[in-house]
């Protein structure tokens, strides 16, 4: 005989706590797109014979990895923390609106 589990629903969800999770992630992922953006930079720099200025004036990604080099590994986190944080608020104010007109999700507690 297997005992069911209670079905548990989530109605609401925190701002702050959703955006403050949100932003933690988005600094993690900036982190490693400034390493990237760091190691791509010194490609660049070592192959820069063959960048002309029309070449980077018509890519702003390479203006971006030009301007920014290294220190894209400290910029970077710190504006994806706080775009992600901004993305948590506005996510967690559209579930909340959800989940009073549709219902909330329903998770398995143990």
């Amino acid at each position: 005989m297997t005992k069911e589990k209670e079905m548990t629903e989530v109605k609401k969800l925190g701002m702050l706590s959703v955006a403050k999770i949100t932003a933690i992630f988005g600094a993690i992922l900036g982190l490693f797109y400034g390493i990237f953006m760091g190691v791509t930079y010194s490609f660049i720099q070592t192959d820069a014979s063959q960048l002309t200025a029309e070449t980077i004036a018509q890519n702003p990604q390479i203006q971006l990895i030009t301007t920014l080099g290294w220190s894209s590994v400290i910029v970077i986190p710190i504006i994806f923390a706080v775009l992600y944080f901004i993305a948590g608020i506005g996510l967690s104010l559209i579930y909340n609106f959800a989940s009073q007109k549709f219902g909330g999700i329903k998770i398995q507690l143990k």
